[in-house]
Parts: structure tokens; C-alpha cells; sequence
């Protein structure tokens, strides 16, 4: 029937589609979910001012991975005040064992933390995890690193949830405390200090099409286009 020509090229791209939508997996995040946070507090006494725009922090959902791009606005750089040095700091909960930190960027400059755990101060002392600066890498802004340093966290069942504040470490602190905290400078004026989050922030949450993805709705369009060609006039 002329009813079923017309119909069919649209169920077709339509399974194409339904099939590229994110795949359950056993994280209750879907994979390609992002949250991104945004670096505004500064260290009071930095010459940084105590809120700005410096940069952003986002994590993206993989399988048992999340991969952390880290930033920075331009005109700021990372910053070595003695190396090896935290350059960026990060908490994961006490549940996720044998995390495997993996840098993708810059293996010149930084190196993975090892023992821990780590401070940024002023904004704590008891951070899980660090990406610090080399000892063979100049002082100060020498490096002239914006960004994005990038890196892996691979663990069993490993998700965006399991970034969390650190505990409070001093009577003054928000509880709970932040995720995250970067050393940096300003590249103009020189100055430097440690910048993190609003306490508390909830992040921008967005989604990152898996490769597969992409191209699965591709050739659901395809497959409609070459069933309109080929129907009769």
C-alpha cells in the first residue's frame, strides 16, 4: 500500500534512532553526561581578588571512567610554587577503591600524585588525589600552561557522584568542603594563588554524544533519504 512506502522509511530512521540513544549501562549515569564547575573563589590575599572568572573543571562519564578537563580563562596559567607542587587537587569518596589516574595532557610538565593525601591551601588539607608539577619545571608561570590538562579516573564502577567535598578542615571552612582547587596565576600582573568553587555548587549538567551515537543517527538519516529516492513518482 502507498500507505506502508510513505510509513516505512520513517520506522526505519526512526529504529536508527531509538538505537543511538545512550545505552543502559550498570552506572546510573548515562555515558557522555558532563557536569562542569565553574573555578570563581580565590584565595583571599592572592592578588587574584577573592571572586573571578578563572576557568572551569568538567568531568564526562565513561564506562567505569570519567574523564576531568580542567581550563583555564585566558590570561590565567597554571602555577608552580615549588615542585614537585599540587597544580590541581580533587576528592573522590571513600568508596571508590583502587582509583588509576591517567594524564592525557602536557606528560612533559605534570606527573600524577602519588601517597596522599593532598593539600590547596587555603581550601584544605585532605584531598584524595593530585596533579602536580614536575621538579624539573621552572618556578612560578614559566611553564605558560593554560590548559585544558586533562586526565583519566578509571575505577570499578566509577562515576560523577563520586567527586565530593572534603571534610571541613578548619572551624571557618563550609561543610561540606570542595571538590576541587588549582593553583594559578595571573599572566598580566604575576600574581598567583589557589582558586575553587562556590562550596556547595551544583554543576552545569550537559551530555557529549558517544562516537557511536553520532554516527548511528547518521545512518538513520541516510537510510530515510535513500527510501525517499527510491520511491515511484
Amino acid at each position: 500500500m502507498k500507505t506502508n512506502k510513505i510509513f516505512a522509511p520513517l520506522l526505519m530512521g526512526g529504529a536508527c534512532l531509538l538505537a543511538a540513544l545512550p545505552t543502559c549501562h550498570a552506572s546510573p549515569i548515562a555515558i557522555g553526561t558532563t557536569y562542569t564547575y565553574d573555578l570563581t573563589n580565590a584565595a583571599a590575599g592572592s592578588g587574584l581578588g577573592t571572586m573571578g572568572n578563572f576557568g572551569t573543571v568538567t568531568l564526562t562519564q565513561a564506562a567505569d571512567e570519567v574523564d576531568v578537563a580542567v581550563a583555564l580563562k585566558a590570561g590565567y596559567l597554571f602555577a608552580n610554587t615549588g615542585g614537585p607542587h599540587d597544580a590541581f587537587v580533587f576528592n573522590l569518596g571513600s568508596t571508590v577503591i583502587n582509583a588509576v589516574v591517567t594524564l592525557t595532557s602536557f606528560p612533559n610538565i605534570f606527573q600524577v600524585g602519588t601517597g596522599g593525601p593532598f593539600s590547596d591551601t587555603p581550601w584544605g588539607t585532605t584531598y584524595s588525589n593530585a596533579i602536580q608539577f614536575k621538579s624539573s619545571v621552572g618556578g612560578g608561570l614559566s611553564a605558560n600552561v593554560t590548559g585544558p590538562l586533562t586526565f583519566t579516573v578509571k575505577a570499578a564502577n566509577l562515576t560523577l557522584t563520586n567527586f565530593v567535598p572534603i571534610a571541613a578542615t578548619k572551624p571557618t571552612s563550609p561543610s561540606p568542603g570542595y571538590i576541587f582547587s588549582a593553583d594559578v596565576g595571573n599572566a598580566a600582573s604575576g600574581r598567583t594563588g589557589a582558586v575553587t568553587t562556590v562550596a556547595n555548587e551544583t554543576p552545569h549538567i550537559g551530555h557529549v554524544p558517544e562516537p557511536a551515537t553520532i554516527g548511528m543517527i547518521g545512518l538513520g538519516l541516510l537510510g530515510v533519504g535513500f527510501s525517499r529516492r527510491r520511491r515511484p513518482a
